[in-house]
């Protein structure tokens, strides 16, 4: 007897009201939401969701829940893309046939989709030994299991005739997993060449599509990501083309979310990508005139996102809130708050100079600067002490102490 469908937990409506949310809310609040969205067992639903606040999570970085389906497919993280983004022939997979490829995989584990789910339990992606202790036992199991499937689950997306190729594919991959996962782990570390080659040399006795799948992942987190470029062109001269690209679209999707990252976030990701701008530098510059024309072109964005930024929330974390200082002398909290914003905006500020640009933000500092100076005329003496100190965070002592010589005091 066929089984009646099953009611999606969430109603059409309940998507969009949801979608417009996560669209909308603050950071703090979005966490919130993505944190129950991952606990739904509606996955159609809480992905259609998601799908909205895909960029905006990777820029808030909030620490999510990892389930037995999501580590599998941890290997091939960077090559999963918005299925109305992939086209035929990429080396990558729409995002839509995850959990039905899933799935198809769990039955065929046995009782140990429970123990590693089990396992899985509170754990987040950040917590790289044990996902490594797990991972090392599921990855090459679901390899297995996707060379043995023939016939495509109950829930699949897509065309029949597209399911061999995806499962095949994918397998090509996860059988390498574990290698490809401990030199993601090691990317503070560049990562090391020789963590590199290994994972991408398994992969690429596949094919070029695997071996580009494996390095777009490592792309994700690499501060060396030329290195890995050079090292999978070594491995097939078909890859080199298609790694490049792979290159330019990771460097570019990291210079686009500066403009939409946290502040307390900003200082570590542009120093990573300071990082990443030498290493193309020293392996790619000196290779074409194209390559400084993207070095000189992407310094340039950094350059006015960090300027943008700057402005703006010194304007609105620190400017605003001393206007409050008018009306009298500030509350210890206001004080601190105040303090703490000026220092994450200095933090930013120095590290946008690792850029190799000083102007950056000094234009912007100068007009929040001269605003905190018009301001501190007109306030009490304990409350300018306090815009005093604020400058002296933003600027350098020899200013802030000037800053208390402006008159006429109140």
């Amino acid at each position: 007897m066929k089984e009646a469908a099953r009611e999606p937990v969430l109603s059409r409506a309940d998507v969009m009201a949801l979608s417009a949310a996560v669209a909308e809310s603050p950071p703090e609040q979005l966490t919130r939401i993505v944190a129950v969205l991952d606990a739904m067992p509606d996955r159609e639903a809480a992905n259609a969701v998601l799908d909205v606040a895909r960029t905006r999570l990777r820029t808030l970085d909030p620490r999510r829940r990892l389930t037995l389906p999501r580590l599998i497919f941890l290997p091939l993280d960077g090559a999963i893309v918005d299925a109305r983004l992939w086209r035929p022939g990429e080396s990558r997979l729409p995002r839509s046939i995850l959990l039905p490829l899933a799935s198809a995989i769990l039955p065929m584990l046995g009782d140990d989709a429970r123990r590693f789910a089990e396992a899985l339990a509170g754990l987040h992606r950040d917590e790289h030994p044990r996902i490594l202790q797990i991972g090392e036992q599921v990855w090459p199991r679901a390899a297995e299991a996707l060379r043995r499937v023939t016939e495509p689950p109950a829930d699949w997306p897509w065309g029949k005739e597209h399911f061999i190729p995806f499962a095949r594919f994918s397998a090509t991959v996860l059988v390498q997993g574990a290698a490809i996962m401990r030199a993601v782990h090691a990317a503070s570390g560049g990562p090391p060449d020789i963590l590199v080659r290994y994972a991408l040399m398994g992969v690429s006795r596949s094919g070029v599509e695997p071996m580009l799948a494996a390095m777009a992942t490592l792309l994700t987190v690499s501060r060396r990501p030329a290195t890995v470029c050079a090292i999978a062109g070594s491995l097939s001269s078909r890859s080199s083309v298609p790694a490049q690209a792979l290159l330019v679209e990771s460097v570019e999707r990291r210079v686009a979310e500066l403009n939409y990252l946290k502040m307390e976030l900003l200082p570590e990701r542009l120093e990573i990508l300071a990082a990443i701008l030498e290493n193309i530098s020293e392996v790619m510059g000196a290779r074409a005139p194209q390559w400084r024309r993207r070095l000189l072109g992407w310094r340039h964005a950094v350059e006015a996102s960090c300027r943008t930024t700057y402005g703006e929330y010194g304007a609105a974390q620190i400017l605003e809130p001393a206007q409050r200082f008018r009306d009298g002398s500030p509350t210890d909290a206001e004080v601190t708050t105040l303090e703490e914003s000026a220092l994450a905006l200095r933090r930013f500020e120095m590290a946008s100079r690792l850029l190799g640009s000083d102007a950056a933000c000094s234009n912007a500092r100068r007009t929040l600067l001269g605003d905190l100076t018009d301001l501190a005329v007109g306030v009490a003496p304990g409350a300018r002490v306090e815009i005093a100190r604020v400058v002296e965070i933003l600027a350098g002592p020899e200013l802030g102490w000037d800053f208390l010589e402006i008159g006429p005091w109140p």
